[in-house]
């Protein structure tokens, strides 16, 4: 809601420049993670190995270039190879690290690198929308929707939200069941086939959701507003051909591993993820412009329910895409296929916008189940297209 009427120049600059920032970290934290996978795979090929009292640094522990690219000089390596054992050569230091931070960063850094991606995305959208709104005046329309964002009604959305309920507990469930099965046994296959098991039928759930929420929509009116792409809608694609390249590469992949279930599961999950990706983006352009042809639609609010379980199941698959996606274990067709390292690269630059789409998707679902039920009389359409 701020905008900018006085110094215009130098505010669209700066907003700019802060837009410019954003993407620029976004493209930095994809080269310098690959590079740090890449260098893990190096050392792991080459059979290096070190001493058991000597703790290593992950991020700095990866190759020249990403060196180069954080601006770290040579001598500030030593740090590398600390002793442990060695009371003194910065004791505090050493036991600073290894016991609190040390094995945090290792084991959270895989978790914590697609927030990164996702919040400089976020950042750079807002930023831009700010940017484009340097020196415009609100009109009564934004004044009348901020108004109308006060209220929250919540009816015909509960048989939804239980349902959604379930399937996120049946998830986290499957997660756990995950981590188990790959620390007792890894790359094992009982692991592979009940993740995708569940994957495919949440796809299922969701294409069959869209389909009868499409149904319930259809009798609804279209906004009298421009078919102009918002910003948000910008930000949906680009992470929808995160999902697309992705689940391509998964279907290319497991083409030659036909003759195994583990082939046949990931082609199943990877179409079912195209389809049901594809459907959900279209529903998203479309449901953002509908609204109530009349009172009648507003109070009944047919297929309300379906939108919030759409949200609830965007919200598990972000959650299952965060925790298991970027695993080895969960994807062994791809890494037999590919390679560890060319699979490496590929994750690194789809997985986070596949983590996004689930995000950024949950988002736009919201601001249809909030705003698509609403009634506005002739009247205040003509007011608003007047404006």
């Amino acid at each position: 809601q701020l905008v900018f009427t006085h110094q215009k120049c130098i505010a669209r600059l700066g907003l700019m420049h802060l837009c410019c920032t954003n993407l620029a970290v976004w493209f930095r934290c994809i080269i310098l993670e690959t590079l740090d996978v890449l260098s893990g795979y190096h050392h792991r090929g080459s059979g290096k190995t070190g001493p058991e009292n000597v703790t290593e640094i992950p991020l700095i522990k990866s190759s020249a270039a990403s060196r180069k690219l954080l601006g770290i000089p040579e001598s500030h390596l030593i740090l590398i190879s600390l002793p442990m054992n060695n009371s003194n050569v910065f004791p505090e230091l050493s036991c600073f690290w290894s016991d609190i931070f040390g094995k945090f960063v290792q084991t959270a850094g895989p978790y914590l690198y697609p927030c990164k991606i996702q919040y400089s995305l976020i950042c750079a959208a807002i930023v831009y929308a700010m940017w484009r709104n340097v020196g415009r005046k609100p009109s009564s329309r934004d004044q009348n929707d901020s108004d109308n964002s006060r209220r929250l009604d919540c009816s015909s959305s509960f048989r939804g939200l239980f349902a959604g309920i379930l399937v996120a507990v049946g998830t986290v469930i499957t997660m756990v069941a995950f981590y188990v099965l790959v620390t007792l046994h890894p790359m094992s296959s009982t692991a592979i086939i009940l993740i995708h098991v569940s994957e495919t039928t949440m796809f299922l759930l969701m294409t069959a959701s869209i389909i009868l929420v499409a149904d319930r929509m259809k009798n609804m009116k279209f906004k009298h507003v421009s078919w102009k792409f918002s910003v948000e809608l910008h930000l949906l694609f680009l992470s929808f051909a995160g999902v697309f390249a992705f689940a391509v590469f998964g279907v290319i992949a497991a083409a030659f591993e036909t003759h195994k279930p583990k082939g046949v599961l990931n082609i199943l999950t990877n179409l079912f993820m195209i389809l049901q990706s594809t459907m959900q983006v279209l529903f998203i352009v479309a449901g953002t412009k509908l609204i109530s042809a009349n009172e009648l639609q507003e109070q009944r609010k047919r297929g309300r329910e379906y939108v919030m379980f759409l949200i609830l199941c965007n919200f598990a698959l972000w959650l299952m895409n965060t925790f298991e996606t970027q695993q080895p274990e969960h994807n062994p067709v791809q890494m037999d296929f590919y390679g560890p390292l060319a699979w490496s690269v590929l994750t690194h630059i789809t997985v986070p916008l596949s983590i996004y789409f689930r995000f950024h998707s949950s988002v736009c679902l919201i601001n249809i189940w909030r705003f698509a039920w609403r009634y506005r009389s002739p009247r205040e359409t003509e007011r608003e297209s007047s404006c």
